[in-house]
């Protein structure tokens, strides 16, 4: 009975210890910066109820179903590297705390479409042990509301930042995206959700998934197959402040439209790049930032919302038109980049600032081998 209870409690000891070394595990880069190596989490992939009809009217089996797509979206900031007065905590608090303020200039885009995904970048948590790393974000859970207001129905969660706060962060901020009705896909688990009579499926990567991304992006994509219509595919990927995807990147993306993807939108650069229509289907390299609370004076305030609207009949896709819209991630009126801040607020570009935004998407899209070119969206 002794040898029992001793073995028992070595036992215990040994699983306590793994999961210590699983949150605390880091390993350096060439760039010097440290990042947590994530461990496998026993999460069942989200099932989500099937989502209200926005625009419910069909003709003949025919549905028109528009799915707007955004970059980076972070509800907070790393006050170790940026002060309180500037942050998103305090634009926060000088609109009395108004969920409704962030998206408030893209809402209508938004509301109007039949699905909007965002690449949910941090954290909604109220841990307290970070990870060891150079920018971690955090933001309270009831900045939910931030994305509930916007009309913001599924976000990615495969990225560097799902677990700035460990575990105990990426638990936290998976609850509270289950708790709000918020649709999610990390690290290839994919999210099903229905509108239209059409099944929509999301699976998303991260440029720490490894060589081993391939396999299982045309499993998964296989898998997703059984149940979708569309099939959506978000990659965190390659290198930041770079305006031209490498050449394994955009091989990465074309792989995932011949695997079936319908559409596949990237992040993580912080600036926007080129984009492909490839086979009928369309590679969004990069969407930029869009609510980054990551920095209050980013060097590049360029960004855009994508839209792609499928028409299926009958279970199949007929088409697939595109439609992008030139914004800016903050609304701060200041022409003079050295003094702009973002006030986290995106806008929707008008008259000459649209029309240049759209200059520098065909230009880095003609550096593409399927680049799009002007009215071909």
């Amino acid at each position: 009975m002794q040898r029992l209870k001793y073995i028992t409690l070595w036992f215990f000891r040994i699983i306590i210890l793994l999961v210590v070394i699983a949150d605390l595990a880091v390993f350096p880069t060439s760039s010097g910066i440290f990042y947590e190596i994530i461990p496998v989490l026993s999460i069942q992939g989200p099932v989500y109820d099937i989502i209200p009809d926005k625009q419910p009217s069909q003709n003949n089996g025919e549905a028109s179903i528009t799915i707007s797509f955004a970059g980076d979206c972070t509800f907070g900031t790393d006050l170790i590297q940026d002060k309180y007065e500037l942050s998103f905590y305090s634009v926060f608090e000088k609109q009395n705390n108004d969920f409704s303020y962030f998206f408030r200039n893209v809402h209508k885009i938004f509301a109007s479409d039949d699905l909007t995904l965002v690449n949910f970048e941090g954290t909604l948590t109220t841990a307290e042990i970070p990870a060891n790393k150079v920018f971690r974000f955090k933001g309270d859970p009831s900045y939910v509301n931030i994305l509930k207001a916007g009309s913001i129905e599924a976000v990615n969660l495969a990225n560097n930042h799902t677990r700035d706060y460990l575990s105990q962060g990426f638990l936290d901020t998976v609850a509270t995206l289950d708790k709000a009705g918020i649709m999610y896909s990390w690290e290839g688990d994919i999210a099903y959700f229905r509108t239209k009579s059409t099944t929509i499926a999301s699976m998303g990567y991260s440029i720490y998934d490894g060589p081993e991304i391939a396999k299982k992006l045309k499993n998964d994509i296989k898998e997703a197959r059984k149940k979708a219509v569309i099939v959506i595919v978000s990659f965190h990927w390659k290198k930041d402040y770079v305006n031209i995807p490498e050449p394994l990147q955009q091989d990465l993306g074309r792989s995932a439209i011949d695997m079936g993807a319908d559409i596949v939108v990237g992040h993580h650069p912080h600036v926007i790049q080129g984009i492909e229509y490839y086979k009928d289907r369309y590679i969004v390299h990069s969407l930029g930032n869009f609510c980054f609370g990551g920095n209050p004076n980013p060097r590049d305030y360029d960004t855009f919302i994508f839209q792609n609207t499928f028409t299926v009949k009958d279970g199949v896709i007929k088409s697939s038109k595109g439609n992008i819209i030139p914004c800016s991630i903050s609304s701060d009126p200041e022409t003079d980049l050295t003094k702009k801040l973002n006030n986290y607020q995106p806008v929707v570009l008008e008259a000459e600032e649209k029309e240049r935004v759209l200059d520098r998407l065909y230009e880095y899209s003609s550096k593409l081998k399927y680049g799009i070119v002007r009215n071909q969206e």
